[in-house]
């Protein structure tokens, strides 16, 4: 009877190694189809982030002229209004645009001096009581 057991076994051995490899059979095709359609996504992702990255490239280099524009429109309009100032130019738009100016640096000193005033009581109120 041990022997019968020993057959029985030997063929429910064989029967579950049989399972067991077409698991694995199936399991290695599956991580081989899973492996590939990894590589195809990652490769998308990979197209997309180089289109991203150049488009965000021109993007700076657009906001960037954009900026070397605006500064050449404020050196103009700096020399203009120097120009305006000096008489050496006569445009009425100007003038009114130059008032402006004036009157925002005259703003700009008003406050600069409440600022200075301020950092100085506070300093003298320091020394009197330290």
């Amino acid at each position: 009877m041990a022997k019968r057991k020993s057959t029985q076994d030997i063929q429910k051995n064989k029967k579950k190694k049989e399972k067991i490899e077409k698991l694995w059979k199936q399991a290695k095709q599956s991580l081989s189809k899973l492996s590939r359609e990894t590589i195809k996504l990652a490769k998308r992702g990979e197209k997309e982030v180089v289109r991203a990255t150049k488009i965000g490239k021109i993007h700076l280099e657009i906001l960037n002229l954009k900026r070397k524009k605006d500064s050449l429109y404020q050196q103009i309009g700096e020399k203009a209004a120097e120009l305006q100032r000096e008489n050496k130019i006569d445009a009425p738009g100007l003038k009114a645009f130059c008032s402006k100016v004036d009157g925002l640096e005259g703003q700009i000193e008003t406050k600069k001096a409440a600022a200075s005033k301020i950092k100085k009581s506070k300093f003298r109120q320091k020394q009197q009581n330290g």
